[in-house]
């Protein structure tokens, strides 16, 4: 795979247009190519497929719909969703990138591909319902939170607007995925222990992206 200096602002761009879909509203390998030749960005369909397996992979459900409108989309969301734009620089310089064979670029279907999470994914499983956690969450994503929660988290609204949630404790990588995918409207406060986990745990996303000199 080609190795630029924009690969981080590419899986960035993706995530951002990818939570503007829906299944009546896909978006094309095209479009995206183009919406990120836009900002600057040079890529190619194989790097978008890997980009979109390890979106999956932490928690992001994108499907891939055949029938018109085809494209991708990520399942359960919906136009309505708040989705906060990430300030990004407006060019990003890039290195070269390495030749890419021609069967490469003509791949219509993302192959199957699972990134190498799981030295990390040993460290904790468990779902403990006897243990909890706090998070913060803006109004926009209420809904999103009682969806992935299931109806075990508890509401608690705050002055300015935004709730505290209480719910069983989890610490697995689907939950740490979800909470990327989330952004800045969910916010990790309590255990520590379970907030460190998860720090390492974006750090071992990032070292995937790390740009090699």
């Amino acid at each position: 795979m080609a190795k630029y200096n924009n690969q981080k602002a590419k899986i960035l761009f993706l995530q951002q247009m990818l939570y503007e879909t829906g299944e009546n509203h896909t978006i094309s390998m095209q479009e995206i190519l183009d919406e990120l030749s836009r900002h600057d960005i040079r890529a190619e369909r194989k790097s978008i497929y890997d980009d979109m397996e390890v979106l999956r992979y932490f928690g992001m459900d994108i499907r891939y719909r055949r029938e018109r409108p085809s494209g991708y989309y990520l399942a359960g969301i919906t136009k309505e969703i708040h989705v906060e734009k990430i300030p990004l620089p407006e060019k990003v310089e890039e290195v070269p990138a390495e030749p890419v064979p021609a069967a490469v670029e003509d791949v219509m279907e993302e192959p199957a591909r699972e990134p190498d999470h799981k030295s990390w994914m040993k460290m904790n499983k468990a779902v403990d319902k006897k243990k909890q956690m706090k998070l913060v969450c803006t109004e926009s994503v209420k809904k999103d939170v009682k969806r992935f929660f299931g109806g075990t988290e508890d509401f608690k609204e705050r002055e300015y607007g935004d709730y505290v949630v209480t719910a069983p404790l989890l610490e697995d990588q689907k939950f740490f995925g979800w909470l990327t995918a989330m952004g800045t409207d969910v916010h990790l406060q309590k255990p520590k222990r379970t907030v460190q986990l998860y720090r390492d745990y974006l750090k071992t996303l990032a070292k995937d992206y790390k740009v090699e000199k």
